[in-house]
C-alpha cells in the first residue's frame, strides 16, 4: 500500500501512522479516520454531512463534534486555523485539504528508527484527556442504528423516528437572576435522563437549545429538528417553590399529547424531573424494565444545593466566555464539597478546566494546558470510580 505525502506529512495506511521527518505524529482514532476522510476526498471539499458518514457511521453525532474533532486534529498537527498548513475550512459548506496528497510506493523506516520525542509523547497523553472531556462536555454521541440519524433536515413522523424527541429549553417565568440556570437545568436533566433509553433517538441539546423558535410553529421546529415529538414547559421559582408545567406535542400535527403541572418544594425537582421523563416514555410506549427505569431517576445527587451549583455551572459554560470559566469553576468546586460523590460535578469540572486553559493567552500556554490535562484527567478518573456506567 503506497505512503501518502501531505506537505512535510507521510502517512502510512499500512502501519495507521502519520509521520513529520521521520517522527511519529500520535493521533487518537476517531483524528486519524478524519484525517484520512479528508485525504480520500482531496482536493475536493469534504461536506459535514461525508465525515459523520465516514468517521461516525451509525452514531448520532452533531456538527459541533465535527469542528471539535477538527480543532483536535489541528492541535495535533501543529496547525493553525489562520494560517493553514494542511486544514482550511470552506465556511458553509465542509473542510479540504490546503496541499495536494502525493502517493509514493515506498515504506516508512522500520519502527525505532526514529524515537517519538518526549513532547509528542506528552501530547499524546494530553489529546486522550481533551478526548474524554470533549466526548462527555459535548454529550452529542449515542449509539443508534444508522437509520435513525439525527439530522437537521430530517423529515418529521417518518418509520424510523417515530420514537424522536427534542426537549426545548423550558422558559422561565421567574425574577431571580439565578432562575434562568435552573430553568435551563431542569429542561437539560430530562433530555439526559431520556438520552440513557434504548429505542428512543433523542435529539442533542446542542441542536434543541440553540434552534431560534421565534415565529415557528411546532411543526416548522419537528421538521427542522427531525423530531416527531416536542418537550416544552416552563418553570416559575418563588423563595422556595417551584411551579412547573411541561407538554408533550406531537410536532406533526401540533397537538398535545398531555401537560403537566407541579407544585413543589426546591428540594423535590428531582422527582419532578424523573416523573416527567417517565411520563415520556410512556407516551411514547416504550416497554422500560426494571434497569430502564432506574436509568430515568436521578440528577447524581440529592442535594439541591450541589445540584443548583452544578447547573449554574453548565449555564456559564454554555456561553464560552472566558470571563465566566473561572466562576463556572467555582460553582463546581462548591458542587463537589457539597455532595463529594456527584461524579456528574467532577466530569463537567475536568472539562471547564480544559476549556479555560484552551483560551488561556498567556505566553506559557502550552505548559498550562498540560497542567490541566493531567489534572482533568484526576478528576475523570474519580468520576469513574464514583460512577464506573457514566457515558
Amino acid at each position: 500500500m503506497p505512503l501518502l505525502h501531505l506537505a512535510d506529512l507521510t502517512i502510512d495506511r499500512a502501519r495507521a501512522q502519520v509521520s513529520r521527518n521521520g517522527v511519529e505524529i500520535s493521533l487518537p482514532r476517531l483524528s486519524y479516520d478524519l484525517l484520512l476522510a479528508l485525504v480520500d476526498q482531496a482536493p475536493a471539499i469534504c461536506t459535514t454531512e461525508m465525515l459523520l458518514d465516514r468517521v461516525w457511521p451509525g452514531l448520532v453525532v452533531s456538527p459541533e463534534t465535527v469542528a471539535q474533532r477538527i480543532k483536535l486534529l489541528r492541535t495535533a498537527l501543529g496547525d493553525d486555523a489562520r494560517q493553514p498548513r494542511y486544514l482550511a475550512v470552506v465556511r458553509g459548506r465542509g473542510y479540504r485539504l490546503v496541499e495536494p496528497v502525493v502517493a509514493e510506493s515506498s515504506q516508512l523506516p522500520a519502527p525505532g528508527v526514529a524515537e517519538t520525542s518526549l513532547t509528542t509523547r506528552r501530547w499524546a497523553i494530553v489529546l486522550s484527556f481533551v478526548l474524554a472531556g470533549i466526548a462527555i462536555l459535548a454529550g452529542t454521541i449515542w449509539l443508534r442504528p444508522a437509520a435513525q440519524r439525527d439530522r437537521a433536515a430530517a423529515p418529521v413522523a417518518t418509520a424510523s423516528n417515530e420514537r424522536s424527541i427534542a426537549v426545548l429549553p423550558f422558559e422561565n417565568l421567574g425574577a431571580a437572576p439565578d432562575d434562568n440556570a435552573l430553568t435551563l437545568g431542569i429542561a437539560e436533566s430530562v433530555l439526559h435522563q431520556l438520552a440513557n433509553l434504548p429505542n428512543m433517538v433523542v435529539i442533542a441539546r446542542t441542536s434543541s437549545f440553540s434552534l431560534n423558535r421565534k415565529n415557528l410553529d411546532p411543526r416548522q421546529v419537528g421538521a427542522r429538528l427531525g423530531a416527531r415529538f416536542l418537550l416544552e414547559g416552563s418553570v416559575q421559582h418563588v423563595d422556595t417553590q417551584l411551579r412547573v408545567t411541561a407538554q408533550l406535542i406531537e410536532a406533526a400535527s401540533g397537538t398535545h399529547v398531555w401537560s403537566l403541572q407541579f407544585d413543589r418544594s426546591t428540594h423535590d425537582v428531582f422527582s419532578m424531573e424523573d416523573e416527567i421523563a417517565l411520563k415520556v416514555a410512556q407516551a411514547l410506549e416504550l416497554s422500560l424494565d426494571a434497569k430502564a427505569t432506574e436509568r430515568l431517576s436521578g440528577q447524581g445527587t440529592s442535594n439541591f444545593d450541589a445540584y443548583f451549583e452544578f447547573v449554574q455551572a453548565r449555564s456559564l459554560l454554555a456561553g464560552g466566555r472566558v470571563a465566566d470559566m473561572d466562576s463556572a469553576g467555582q460553582h463546581l468546586q462548591r458542587a463537589i464539597r457539597l455532595d463529594p460523590d456527584f461524579a456528574r460535578a467532577y466530569v463537567e469540572l475536568a472539562g471547564a478546566e480544559l476549556q479555560r486553559a484552551e483560551y488561556d493567552p498567556g505566553a506559557d500556554r502550552r505548559s498550562r494546558f498540560d497542567a490541566a490535562a493531567v489534572k482533568a484527567g484526576k478528576l475523570l478518573e474519580q468520576a469513574i470510580a464514583l460512577d464506573p456506567g457514566n457515558g
